[in-house]
């Protein structure tokens, strides 16, 4: 079930999903394969615990790529990881129309991503790269900084409900 005007989501677009069930593979290793499967152009790299066969504590690596970069994606998890063997099919995905915006907050540019249904946003969130950054050289948590950031945001509140 939809909620919503269709046109507030960008086109449902296919891409695929490749899983892979890990059970004897050191854990930095398999932190070490995220920053890869990503700069390959992975969308999306997650891992699920699970139980497999003989009751062993096991990972599901989980991947989301486009149709173009499933094939060295799945070389890469052959290469980087202990599995030896990967499942992968199509999934369609919907995705909320979203935009950018910056705020200045301690000196430093802030972007802020705005999700949007039915023309409004429904979803508000400081990059948390550009906070962990700033909170590490104002030496301030992170959650600090986020509350800083949508404090500043919010100060604009009609930038909140434009899609433009």
């Amino acid at each position: 079930i939809f909620y919503g005007n269709l046109n507030d989501f960008k086109a449902d677009k296919k891409i695929y999903l490749i899983e892979a069930n890990i059970d004897d593979s050191n854990p930095q290793i398999l932190a070490a394969f995220f920053d890869k499967a990503f700069k390959q152009g992975a969308l999306d790299v997650f891992l699920t615990p699970i139980v497999m066969k003989k009751n062993r504590l096991s990972t599901k690596l989980t991947l989301l790529a486009e149709i173009d970069k499933i094939d060295a994606l799945i070389s890469t998890v052959f290469k980087e990881t202990s599995s030896i063997g990967v499942r992968y099919f199509p999934v369609q995905r919907r995705v909320l129309e979203r935009k950018v915006l910056k705020v200045n907050i301690l000196d430093e540019e802030i972007s802020i991503k705005i999700a949007y249904l039915d023309g409004k946003a429904v979803n508000i969130q400081p990059e948390y790269s550009d906070c962990l950054k700033l909170a590490e050289k104002e030496k301030l948590s992170i959650k600090e900084i986020i509350q800083i950031a949508l404090n500043e945001f919010y100060k604009n509140k009609e930038a909140l409900d434009r899609k433009d």
